[in-house]
């Protein structure tokens, strides 16, 4: 199996882990109940992660593009 998921919209794709993919997910469902900006710590709380985990993490995606 695959261990990386590619994500995108249009032809703009990117390849995901696994675990990238559970913080994007997780970010885009925590947006869509909010109806807006979503702090790290509430990913963090969501994947029951430390904060520092999900920081980093998100860090390591928006460097990712």
């Amino acid at each position: 199996m695959n261990q990386y998921k590619k994500i995108g919209y249009g032809g703009d794709r990117m390849n995901l882990t696994r675990r990238r993919y559970q913080f994007v997910e997780a970010l885009a469902r925590l947006v869509e109940e909010s109806g807006g900006p979503v702090h790290y710590g509430d990913v963090a709380d969501s994947l029951d992660v430390s904060k520092w985990t999900a920081y980093d993490m998100m860090r390591e995606l928006v460097d990712q593009g």
